[in-house]
């Protein structure tokens, strides 16, 4: 089944489903006063560290789940494409921008899948509808990974101690608020040390893989009155892989 198909339907279990309008851009995206995971002011998508930066595609696995593995990936692209204007920063962060609206004679809108279901722990609340389809433009994601320098890894390295990553998600234009989804990355309100760190993989000189599996815990939040607010722990897998874009 298409996820096209998946998302126009209402799935069992009221499957709360995501879908962030964004155009992808590694500038011009950034909030203006929310802080990022690092807890500073958020300046867009890129890697971060000013300097070079390597281009990176994303591509993200996009697994439904089968008679082996019910559970599905809870984060996934917009049916399978790759994301081509990513970047890994002069400090070795990882980071991924999408966001603003759609101008006229720009590329189509790219969007990013969520699916904030399988909460483990209260209060279970999320920038989503009961059940259905989401959709904020302008609203802005961006994703960057925390801890660890990717250039440094060696080919065959794994990590899992260190990884943090955040994905906030800005929809305060619609109304929506503020949040961040984090993994080994705490807030004022989460319950210390309960975060997953996710797995990072250098599995060639320019490709990483990146993974936080079913079993994984991520913290949400909503930024309220000046601080974080805890949101719930979520499962939340997904694997998306790296690649360099040659000169």
């Amino acid at each position: 089944m298409s996820k096209k198909m998946l998302w126009g339907a209402t799935l069992p279990g009221c499957v709360v489903l995501a879908l962030v309008w964004a155009m992808l851009a590694l500038s011009g995206n950034s909030l203006a006063n929310p802080p990022d995971g690092d807890g500073n002011h958020n300046h867009g998508g890129g890697g971060g560290g000013g300097g070079d930066t390597i281009p990176v595609t994303v591509t993200f696995r996009d697994f439904l789940g089968d008679d082996v593995d019910p559970v599905p990936d809870r984060i996934q692209s917009d049916d399978g494409e790759t994301y081509d204007s990513a970047s890994i920063g002069r400090t070795g962060k990882f980071g991924l921008g999408i966001g603003g609206k759609q101008k006229p004679n720009e590329p189509p809108v790219r969007m990013l899948w969520l699916d904030f279901s399988d909460c483990v722990s209260g209060p279970c609340t999320s920038p989503l509808p009961p059940v259905g389809l989401f959709a904020a433009s302008p609203g802005t994601v961006n994703l960057r990974t925390h801890g660890i320098d990717l250039t440094e890894m060696l080919v065959d390295e794994f990590l899992d101690v260190d990884a943090g990553m955040n994905l906030n998600i800005d929809l305060t234009k619609t109304g929506g608020g503020y949040w961040t989804l984090r993994w080994a990355l705490d807030f004022e309100n989460c319950p210390a040390g309960v975060s997953s760190a996710v797995t990072v993989t250098r599995t060639a000189a320019d490709i990483w893989e990146i993974e936080a599996f079913p079993n994984d815990l991520a913290c949400l939040g909503e930024f309220v009155g000046g601080k974080w607010e805890f949101s719930g722990l979520y499962h939340m897998p997904f694997k998306m892989t790296l690649q360099v874009i040659p000169d």
